[in-house]
């Protein structure tokens, strides 16, 4: 993987997780997408442990 973040002239210091990325916007509001990923998105934040699923009927 870190040898693809050079193509895309991106540094991976500069690069958040998605957790780091959760955290930030949890103070003015998590992002709403569905039921299942707002659920996703809200234990992720509160226990600080990254956290997704997979959409399996795509």
């Amino acid at each position: 993987m870190a040898r693809g973040l050079p193509r895309f002239r991106r540094k991976p210091q500069r690069i958040r997780n998605s957790l780091e990325a959760l955290l930030r916007r949890a103070s003015t509001g998590l992002p709403r997408v569905n039921g299942v990923t707002d659920i996703y998105n809200a234990i992720s934040v509160i226990h600080q442990v990254p956290l997704g699923g997979e959409d399996l009927d795509r």
